[in-house]
């Protein structure tokens, strides 16, 4: 991959890893009265799977974000439904020893899967990095219904397999959507 690049839109730089944070209260706010403690952050934002990994996307750039936003809500009711991102650097991840792993994600847009990652779980380590976060006042990335859709109509012109009612769950091999936009 290039070197890192602003992505202003998006509010952190690419490439960059993206968290799912499944309520915005699970993160903020980030200090003062009512924020959560270290603890409850690391249970509640970084939990380990049966695998003893935490589970993230590696996006480039926001067509990639797009797409695992799509596909991550292929698994939900709807396609719209709005998405809280964490972003994390790959040099914060790496600073605090966190082995990242290369595997692929089970959604049917086989272009998301192949952007999977996986943390290798060390309390320790995710403690001193969600400690980071948090003095750093990161900001969690909420990914808009408008935005999804945008995602939909893009997703559909290249052919992803989560945009159209017969897929059958195999998953597609469609273009990166970089390339695609390309054309």
């Amino acid at each position: 991959m290039s070197a890192t690049q602003p992505m202003p839109s998006l509010g952190f730089s690419a490439p960059a890893l993206v968290r799912k944070v499944d309520r915005p209260t699970f993160w903020r706010p980030t200090k003062g009265e009512g924020a959560p403690t270290i603890e409850q952050r690391l249970g509640n934002v970084f939990p380990r799977d049966d695998n003893g990994t935490v589970s993230v996307y590696l996006v480039s750039n926001y067509q990639d974000l797009q797409r695992v936003s799509l596909a991550y809500n292929s698994t939900r009711l709807n396609l719209t439904e709005e998405i809280q991102w964490l972003p994390l650097s790959l040099a914060e991840v790496q600073a605090e020893g966190i082995e990242i792993k290369t595997d692929l994600a089970e959604t049917v847009c086989g272009f998301a899967n192949r952007l999977h990652r996986s943390l290798i779980h060390d309390e320790e380590k995710f403690r001193r990095l969600t400690q980071r976060l948090v003095s750093e006042d990161r900001e969690l990335r909420k990914f808009r219904r408008g935005e999804l859709k945008s995602a939909i109509t893009k997703g559909e012109g290249d052919g992803c397999a989560v945009t159209r009612d017969d897929h059958d769950g195999s998953g597609c091999e469609c273009a990166s959507p970089a390339a695609s936009s390309a054309k």
